[in-house]
């Protein structure tokens, strides 16, 4: 009688550690601050990339209503002179 209940609390431990060392545990998760550390850091990024992007774009609408308004005043200058 005492082997059948030592083989079977062998039986029943030997399941409850191949449950608990099967893999089946999920993997630790970062902190979430430093998730949200991480996000920041990234949106800052992006923030900065899109401000460089506005700025540039900027600066060739600058450059290109100026040649606009070369332009305008050649062709005003051109159509003056041609009525003369």
């Amino acid at each position: 009688m005492t082997t059948k209940i030592s083989v079977a609390t062998v039986f029943a431990l030997a399941c409850v550690l191949g449950a608990c060392n099967s893999g089946n545990t999920p993997e630790p998760q970062e902190p979430e601050h430093v998730v949200a550390e991480e996000r920041a850091e990234s949106a800052q990024d992006a923030t900065e990339e899109n401000t460089d992007r506005a700025e540039d774009a900027a600066d060739k609408a600058e450059d290109s209503a100026a040649d606009s308004s070369e332009s305008a005043d050649k062709a005003e200058k051109a159509a003056d002179e041609s009525t003369k």
